[in-house]
């Protein structure tokens, strides 16, 4: 979506389209409040509690996200960004909190080893959310237009999820609405929350700086290439997803051989996800901002070496959280995000007007790579503990 969205619509427009939905993201990415780790791990261990579980979280999420919007509206109208960004907003951020939702749905699934359900929700909802932001970038060239083809393809993705999972969102046990389970899961998820928010602000807050430190064609371009980046996300969730549940049921049943094989398979897949990363966006980046984005994008081409080292120091750290989230060191991930956040927003504000595309990327490795070490470093240590021969 966002590589033809950034052909059609330009430096500029793609910049307004592109931040504004960073901002929507890194919100909701707040609000998920680690509802979706906590709730696949909580499931994942006791598969007969999916729809109570699930449930929950739901309810939890949206008592959150309403807070969030309550705190959220007045900074937007007292430091207000760009007027053409605002009406992105408009568009953008109900697109992506129902998107969010559905993700949170989901879980239900993935707990139960269906991937197959949620396999062919996406597949032809992801079709008509690309067919109908696509074709509207293509025909408008508009980034509000755009956006409200966001909403509606998003509109799509939630009837097709709640279909998908009818046989645990529309089971007939009653929804746990007493508030004590309710501040029961919240407390539980807490930790989860303050690592997902410290991860999900990380992953974001790039895009937020370059956004608010640059001028909107410098965003475009730094944007076409970030977003790139991350479509390789999905490949490593959906490993996280499959191993996050079976690790956590490992480490707590205590079965430390089939968790040595698990760790093994998991470093293994992530680090043949990471070479290809590096490759993939160090050779073919420079000819896809070439024949796809087009001249008007040619000041990225310098910047694929960077994206490359940045995109795979960043699946293999992921490969060592899912581990320590499966160990339930939350903590080792709150540090290091923590770390992360503040080391980049300083070196941001620091240098200033006087920020690139070229300085961004030096800072983005830089932290990430401090990350993996940290991360990889307390995996190796329980993993090579007596107790977990």
């Amino acid at each position: 979506m966002f590589i033809v969205a950034a052909r059609f619509l330009g430096p500029s427009e793609f910049g307004i389209f592109a931040g504004a939905v960073s901002y929507c993201m890194l919100l909701n990415l707040l609000t998920d409040f680690g509802l979706v780790t906590y709730s696949l791990r909580q499931a994942g261990s006791s598969q007969e509690l999916t729809v109570d579980i699930v449930r929950r979280a739901l309810l939890v999420k949206t008592v959150v996200t309403l807070l969030a919007i309550l705190g959220a509206t007045p900074l937007v109208l007292l430091f207000a960004p760009d007027p053409a960004i605002l009406k992105v907003l408009i568009f953008a951020f109900p697109a992506i909190t129902l998107a969010a939702y559905a993700d949170l749905a989901f879980v239900a699934a993935r707990a139960n080893s269906r991937f197959d359900i949620e396999r062919n929700c996406i597949v032809w909802t992801s079709t008509l959310h690309l067919a109908l932001v696509c074709v509207t970038a293509v025909v408008t060239n508009d980034s509000v237009a755009t956006s409200a083809a966001l909403l509606v393809s998003r509109l799509i993705y939630v009837f097709g999820a709640v279909h998908a999972l009818r046989r645990w969102l529309l089971a007939q046990a009653p929804w746990p609405t007493a508030s004590s389970e309710l501040w029961q899961t919240t407390r539980s998820a807490v930790p989860y929350a303050i690592d997902g928010a410290l991860t999900n602000v990380s992953n974001q807050i790039d895009v937020v700086m370059v956004t608010l430190l640059m001028d909107p064609a410098s965003v475009g371009i730094y944007l076409a290439g970030a977003r790139l980046v991350q479509s390789i996300a999905p490949v490593a969730t959906i490993l996280s997803n499959v191993y996050l549940p079976r690790l956590s049921q490992a480490y707590q049943r205590r079965k430390w051989v089939e968790l040595r094989v698990l760790s093994r398979r998991l470093n293994i897949e992530f680090g043949v996800l990471a070479l290809c990363s590096f490759l993939g966006f160090y050779f073919f980046g420079p000819i896809w901002t070439n024949l796809i984005y087009g001249p008007e994008f040619s000041p990225l081409i310098e910047l694929w070496p960077g994206f490359a080292i940045f995109a795979s120091v960043r699946i293999l750290a992921a490969s060592f959280g899912i581990h320590l989230a499966a160990f339930n060191e939350i903590y080792v991930r709150v540090l290091g995000q923590t770390a992360a956040l503040s080391i980049t927003v300083v070196a941001f504000l620091a240098l200033g007007s006087s920020m690139n595309n070229r300085v961004a990327i030096i800072i983005l490795v830089i932290v990430n790579v401090s990350i993996l070490f940290m991360y990889a470093l307390r995996v190796i240590s329980i993993i090579s503990r007596k107790k977990i021969k």
